[in-house]
């Protein structure tokens, strides 16, 4: 993941519990997401790990910062051979971990069970290519999102969740990540 991200997200994490804990909910989550690369040919899908804390600012505003992390094993299919058959030019295994901090805005009365909701979020990813390339590179992204909880005891709650994320200057063949998960909120 890299230090950076880590130095960014530890401070955020525990600040947002301390300043407010009756309105803070955390949340962990697992899911797919997919990376489709720069052709046609390659395209990405792995699991996905997040986990977040999230404040209630009013009864239709929150604030969150998240932390995602996933591997991905992309392929280029470069060239097909008499048989017909596309071989791979390379292979990348790509280490990604968005940091992303925003707005959540609830759809539907806090008092409700069920709660739809939209997620915008501006942050930073950190991307590292295993096992060939040494280094990482770390560069600003954006996120949109949308989710449905559904609350089953009095501070927990299920959800599913769709996010897309725009990776700026993406230095390998992945420029987006899109993905679903299902987590739980406590």
């Amino acid at each position: 993941m890299g230090r950076p991200l880590i130095r960014i997200a530890i401070p955020l994490l525990l600040a947002i519990p301390i300043a407010a804990p009756a309105q803070t909910s955390f949340g962990i989550a697992t899911g797919m997401v997919s990376a489709p690369g720069q052709t046609s040919n390659n395209a990405g899908s792995a699991l996905v790990g997040e986990g977040f804390v999230e404040r209630r600012v009013n009864r239709l505003f929150a604030v969150r910062v998240d932390l995602l992390a996933t591997h991905l094993s992309m392929q280029e299919g470069g060239f097909t051979s008499p048989g017909g058959l596309a071989y791979p030019v390379y292979d990348d295994r790509l280490t990604l971990a968005t940091l992303t901090v925003g707005p959540v805005l609830y759809l539907t009365p806090i008092r409700s069970d069920t709660k739809m909701y939209v997620t915008l979020g501006v942050g930073g990813y950190r991307v590292s290519q295993d096992p060939d390339t040494p280094g990482a590179v770390t560069k600003p992204q954006v996120s949109v999102g949308g989710g449905i909880s559904e609350r089953m005891g009095k501070r927990t709650a299920l959800f599913l969740e769709a996010r897309y994320c725009a990776l700026s200057r993406a230095p390998y063949v992945v420029r987006q990540l899109s993905g679903v998960v299902l987590g739980v909120r406590f």
